[in-house]
């Protein structure tokens, strides 16, 4: 008999991840920016450094923000910032819009499955495990590219991005829809993997399933996140501890 039924995973860092050396936040996003000129002249009195600035302070506050389980939208926030300094028109709605999906389009390619990670996911789905997908992705369609990219949605019988469902991890509501109407004997049969202290274990722990750590290099030890099920370094050692 199976130790699992469902096994439930987050996307980035857990299966894929973004190449740092190529991939810069701020530069990554003046880019953005420059790709529309119109920008420059509705602001023309402002740097790009302060929008860039503002709209990823913005970002980390939302992130970061625990007591807050409702998603935010990339467009919204930059639509904000852009509106401190212009008068809000729908032409700015649709500004905002075309520059963050340009963003997240063009950082695409930079993003990459991890070493291994096909052959774990088909090693699960001949051993009939129901696979779920459960990502803190506010903006949904970049996920589904990545998925697509890499010819992973055929592994996935559920997937959720938060950006979809407009909330996020470690909100119960995320766990729940992964796994709602699902065929699994318990909660005890439920497991979910993932990088991230509290959206994904102590999310999943207080959601009443098990968890399993992908190790951060931004947390030293296991005592820091007590309840988890086992600690792994990549994805690709799953099949060991199952």
């Amino acid at each position: 008999m199976k130790s699992f039924d469902v096994i439930s995973l987050d996307l980035f860092n857990t299966l894929v991840y973004i190449d740092r050396g190529s991939f810069d936040l701020w530069s990554h996003m003046e880019k953005a920016l420059l790709q529309f000129p119109e920008l420059q002249q509705k602001v023309p009195q402002i740097s790009l450094n302060d929008i860039i600035t503002d709209y990823y302070s913005v970002v980390r506050q939302q992130i970061r923000n625990s007591e807050s389980e409702k998603e935010f939208r990339n467009d919204d926030i930059l639509f904000g910032v852009l509106e401190r300094y212009v008068k809000p028109s729908p032409d700015l709605t649709s500004l905002a819009s075309k520059i963050i999906t340009y963003y997240f389009e063009s950082a695409l390619p930079l993003i990459h499955p991890f070493p291994g990670l096909h052959d774990t996911l088909t090693y699960l789905k001949e051993k009939e495990y129901t696979l779920v997908l459960a990502s803190n992705h506010s903006w949904a369609q970049n996920g589904w590219d990545v998925l697509h990219r890499y010819n992973l949605v055929e592994f996935f019988d559920r997937i959720i991005f938060s950006g979809d469902i407009g909330w996020r991890k470690p909100s119960p509501k995320v766990f729940s829809a992964a796994v709602s109407g699902l065929p699994y004997r318990s909660k005890d049969y439920i497991i979910h993997i993932g990088d991230e202290v509290e959206a994904d274990i102590k999310g999943a722990l207080n959601f009443g399933i098990k968890a399993l750590w992908i190790r951060s290099p931004r947390y030293e030890s296991k005592n820091e996140i007590s309840g988890v099920q086992e600690i792994i370094s990549d994805i690709s050692e799953l099949p060991q501890i199952l």
